[in-house]
């Protein structure tokens, strides 16, 4: 019998298999995170695993973990029993940090309108996001997706139509296929690009490298906004301060360091780079760090899309992650499409504009 605490772990175990199951990773949190996520004994959290090893949905390996059987998963519908009009969120699970608090906002918003909210995470996989999509054909009102490796060409755009076609409304967000026209909530990078790169000129930097990903549009279109600002502000092109990431570089963290270090080593009159994102910024600094060297000190540094809340104390300047009031106009515009029966012929789509924090990591050369 699932009672209480143990419910409580059981619940959150079954809930974490339905969102990850088409995604790679099938391991489950260790004893000990799920024991201070939600502030249970380990021992509640084994009765609970062993009860699912019952179930046939999970198994464990001595000094290994718990893994959950990705078949089976994917066989069992958890929701069968859910009444009520259901949205799901696919993402691609990459910043959890940013991740948490769309979801927040999703489910905010979404729970005063009596619709239950369904997440799956891709992990950046083609082939998981189509595991996704083809499970939203049923029993799934709306759906919003942030679209894997978006500057590439996706072999998913036939279960786009076929979502479109069955009148089931969906809405990107930060990645979407440049070669569709579907609505898409994004930010506008080129006016962020615009504001980072002409703090760094007015303090005198012209030698700016930038770090950016390649495979996704939102990574591309900060390149855009970043090389069109240093045109505007008089500083140096060069193509070989720009640096293009894959999504799938970020999984390695000690090839993505040696990769950063060759690339700062390579160009050693870039006096500020632009980093894509937070997960490029920290590494930037622990390798910086590495090698006695800091930001402002020896580069300066400004970043877009920070999603961590400890810009202030960081000191970054930077553009800050809007991602609880990204999932909020979402959430809104997508109930408005739920709710529309001519939804398709109208525009739904929204570009947020930057929300810039002005910390310390930008060193004034024209005071030295």
């Amino acid at each position: 019998m699932k009672e209480g605490k143990y419910r409580k772990v059981y619940d959150y175990l079954v809930n974490y298999i339905d969102e990850n199951k088409y995604s790679t990773d099938t391991k489950l949190p260790s004893e000990n995170v799920l024991s201070n996520r939600l502030s249970v004994s380990r021992e509640t959290v084994r009765k609970a695993i062993r009860q699912l090893v019952e179930d046939g949905l999970v198994y464990s390996f001595q000094g290994q973990g718990t893994f959950f059987d990705k078949v089976k998963a994917c066989q069992h519908d958890f929701h069968a029993s859910v009444q009520g009009r259901k949205v799901a969120v696919i993402l691609q699970g990459i910043d959890k940090e940013a991740n948490s608090l769309l979801l927040k906002a999703l489910h905010d918003i979404l729970d005063g309108h009596g619709i239950i909210l369904k997440a799956f995470y891709t992990g950046n996989r083609f082939s998981n996001e189509r595991q996704c999509l083809l499970a939203c054909r049923k029993g799934i009102d709306g759906i919003v997706i942030d679209g894997v490796k978006s500057m590439m060409t996706t072999p998913n755009l036939d279960i786009y139509s076929s979502l479109y076609f069955r009148n089931i409304p969906f809405i990107f967000y930060n990645n979407y296929y440049g070669v569709t026209d579907y609505p898409m909530i994004i930010n506008d990078d080129i006016k962020c690009a615009d504001e980072l790169v002409r703090r760094l000129a007015e303090n005198g930097h012209r030698h700016i490298a930038g770090i950016f990903l390649a495979d996704n549009y939102q990574g591309l279109q900060k390149c855009r906004g970043f090389l069109k600002a240093i045109i505007k502000y008089g500083c140096v092109l060069d193509d070989g301060y720009v640096r293009l990431f894959m999504t799938d570089d970020m999984v390695e963290q000690k090839s993505l360091e040696r990769k950063l270090w060759s690339f700062i080593k390579g160009n050693p009159k870039c006096t500020a780079i632009a980093c894509c994102n937070i997960m490029l910024y920290k590494s930037l600094k622990k390798v910086l760090e590495g090698h006695g060297m800091s930001i402002p000190r020896d580069i300066s540094a400004v970043c877009y899309d920070y999603s961590g809340n400890d810009y202030v104390s960081e000191g970054i300047v930077c553009s800050i992650n809007q991602s609880y009031q990204m999932g909020v106009i979402l959430a809104e515009q997508l109930f408005r499409m739920i709710s529309d029966p001519d939804y398709k012929n109208k525009d739904y789509s929204y570009t947020m504009s930057p929300l810039i924090y002005d910390g310390g990591s930008i060193r004034n050369l024209l005071a030295t």
